[in-house]
C-alpha cells in the first residue's frame, strides 16, 4: 500500500525534484502543490479504504 501511495504522488509531485524544490516554491505554487496531495490522497483514500488525508490533518498539514 505504501509503495502504491507513493508511485501515483511521484506521478503528480515527482520526489526527484527534491526538497529544497518544494521548499522554494512560491505561495501560489504551493497552495497547489498542497491542493494537488490534498486531492491526490483523499482520491487514494476513497479507493483504498485508508486514512491518510486524516492523518497528514493530525500531523499539522494545513487542511481546509
Amino acid at each position: 500500500m505504501h509503495d502504491a501511495f507513493h508511485s501515483g504522488l511521484d506521478k503528480i509531485l515527482p520526489r526527484q525534484r527534491g526538497t529544497a524544490y518544494y521548499d522554494n516554491l512560491g505561495p501560489a505554487a504551493r497552495q497547489q502543490m498542497q491542493r494537488d496531495l490534498a486531492d491526490y490522497t483523499k482520491a487514494f483514500d476513497a479507493k483504498n479504504g485508508t486514512q491518510l488525508y486524516d492523518s497528514m490533518i493530525r500531523n499539522g498539514f494545513p487542511g481546509p
